[in-house]
This record gives structure tokens, C-alpha cells and sequence, in this order.
């Protein structure tokens, strides 16, 4: 999972301020997978987030550039030191 700040590398397949490689929780009784990005306080303090993106497939990892992006969403936040983030991407069958 990744988010940006506005400047997306490769405008609409990779945001472009950080990464953070998340396995999913596993599969789900209910046919649902659902994945957490968590930003602690001590992360992307000052960057005005203005994305979300999920990656997946064999190439997917916490490096930059690496993966498909397969959901996008738009968040427009400039995070605090004093906060931290949770986002939840949940997959349906």
C-alpha cells in the first residue's frame, strides 16, 4: 500500500510519497480480504496526503515503483506528528 502527495509517479499507477509493504489478514469465512494501512505518529509528518493506493501481485513490495496498482482512493489530509492514520481496503468475492 502506498500514499501521495499530489505527484504521483507515473501519474495514476503509483502515488508518489511513501510506501508500506502489508500482507492481507488471510481469508475471510465471509469471501472478504481486508487490508490495513496504519501511519504512526512518526510517519509522512508534514505531507499533504492526497492518495491511496493498493498494489498486489508477485512484484508488489515495500519499494517504490514496484507492483499493480489495483485500487486508488483520494484523501486529502496534511498529517500531524501528533496522529496517526488507519485506512481499510476490504476485497469482496
Amino acid at each position: 500500500m502506498a500514499y501521495g502527495d499530489g505527484n504521483p509517479d507515473g501519474y495514476g499507477t503509483q502515488p508518489g510519497a511513501g510506501c508500506a509493504a502489508r500482507a492481507g489478514d488471510g481469508p475471510q469465512d465471509t469471501g472478504q480480504e481486508t487490508f490495513t494501512l496504519y501511519l504512526s505518529p512518526g510517519d509522512a509528518v508534514s505531507v499533504g496526503i492526497q492518495e491511496v493506493g493498493w498494489f498486489a501481485g508477485s512484484a508488489a513490495t515495500g519499494v517504490a515503483n514496484s507492483g499493480v496498482m489495483v485500487a486508488r482512493g483520494l484523501y486529502a489530509h496534511t498529517k500531524l506528528a501528533s496522529e496517526s492514520i488507519q485506512v481499510d481496503f476490504t476485497l469482496v468475492e
